[in-house]
């Protein structure tokens, strides 16, 4: 979660106070940035989003998506109110309980997009068992991981929480330990979901070229979620660079994941047009977006 340390009396080892409040104005710099990015982008595909997704059928991946993509704005919206000066008359108390919930929030936030990629990867094999229960274990288990090792966290950091009243801001006065795991957990996952995207691409029979099957199975987007950056920067930045990375990484997965699902969505509409109109049957390589709601809804029906 997305702190910055602030010395107080009988703290050593810390930078000068000048230095600390330095680095809050650059995480709300930031955070600010990071929101008006998600605005931006918002605007520009408002029109995509309604035609894409608000019109489509009810189904777990559309609700899934949703709730991804405003819930990223909503945390860092909440997160740049506790760390920009309005969080006026806090308490030492309720600085502890608002951070751990937005780290919560941020878990929650990248189980909304595993859980979508385990019901994309899984309709790319055309709802194959076995890769399927493979997918659901390694996403329970990377997940569980997650949540414990953000829980331990926040409980031992709940402590060097405090409010700052000179700049009405919650502070912590450290780096929370055991932040990297969420991230080496995430990382596992993603090497999982590439796998089986590649193992998908070179074992079935293809009339394209290997690289034109790639990118319309969405490697690219699943190349781009790898979390292998986030993880050596929480390994080795100070705190104020792990916030940015923090704040910036929502932004761009979120943005990653919202173009990927409307180019997907977009091509099975063109596909379905032209197939309807030449009486043929949509290509199952560019056809994921009907199997996954089709595999999902099922799914919530049984």
């Amino acid at each position: 979660m997305a702190t910055v340390a602030i010395p107080v009396s009988g703290q050593r080892g810390l930078q000068p106070l000048e230095e600390q409040i330095r680095d809050l104005f650059i995480l709300n710099y930031a955070t600010f940035a990071a929101c008006a990015w998600l605005v931006y982008d918002h605007l520009l595909t408002a029109n995509l989003e309604w035609q894409l997704v608000w019109r489509a059928p009810k189904s777990i991946p559309k609700w899934g998506f949703l709730v991804y993509r405003y819930m990223s704005f909503t945390v860092l919206l909440l997160l740049a109110y506790v760390t920009s000066g309005f969080a006026r008359g806090l308490s030492d108390a309720a600085c502890g309980r608002i951070i751990p919930a937005l780290s919560i929030l941020g878990v929650i936030y990248v189980v909304f997009s595993d859980a979508l990629a385990v019901l994309y990867v899984a309709a790319l094999w055309k709802r194959n068992s076995s890769v399927f229960r493979i997918l659901i274990v390694s996403f329970v288990v990377t997940t569980c991981g997650s949540i414990i090792s953000i829980g331990i966290s926040m409980s031992m950091s709940v402590p060097t929480l405090r409010y700052y009243p000179p700049l009405n801001v919650c502070i912590s006065l450290k780096k929370p330990a055991l932040l990297a795991f969420p991230w080496a957990c995430g990382l596992a996952f993603d090497f999982i979901t590439l796998g089986f995207i590649l193992w998908n691409a070179f074992d079935r029979p293809r009339s394209t070229p290997l690289r034109s099957t790639l990118r319309g199975d969405g490697i690219a987007y699943f190349m781009a979620r790898i979390r292998l950056v986030s993880l050596i920067i929480t390994l080795v930045a100070p705190l104020l660079a792990f916030s940015i990375m923090t704040v910036g990484s929502w932004s761009c997965f979120t943005i990653n994941l919202t173009h990927f699902i409307f180019r997907q969505r977009n091509r099975n509409a063109r596909t379905t047009k032209e197939s309807d109109s030449e009486g043929t049957a949509p290509a199952s390589n560019v056809d994921c977006e009907m199997e996954l709601d089709a595999y999902s809804s099922e799914a919530h029906q049984d």
